[in-house]
């Protein structure tokens, strides 16, 4: 069994406020912080680091969105890209939602 502690102020993070100044749509800090808290609930669950492959992030935000996401959730600093083995790869920055836990 695999788990995840959110924090109860990571909703209020400054960081995730901060994502308001990247799209003209005040539904991106939600959607933003919906796609990161999802991709790191799907971390935990495969074990992988708090690492998200670009299939991973593209299957929990969809085709149409997740080049958008992904582009905010970096430069907001809630998460940060690297390569690995020629993919984009994404690291969920841990402070924002609090600690993540692995297997129990």
């Amino acid at each position: 069994m695999t788990w995840m502690k959110l924090s109860a102020t990571s909703a209020m993070h400054w960081r995730v406020i901060g994502v308001r100044n990247h799209e003209d749509d005040t539904r991106i800090v939600n959607e933003v912080y919906g796609f990161v808290t999802r991709c790191a609930a799907q971390a935990v669950l495969y074990n992988t680091d708090d690492e998200v492959s670009l299939a991973m992030a593209s299957a929990v935000a969809g085709p149409s969105r997740v080049h958008v996401l992904l582009d905010v959730a970096v430069e907001a600093g809630l998460m940060t890209e690297f390569p690995l083995c020629g993919q984009r790869k994404f690291a969920i920055n841990r402070y924002i939602l609090g600690p993540l836990a692995g297997p129990l």
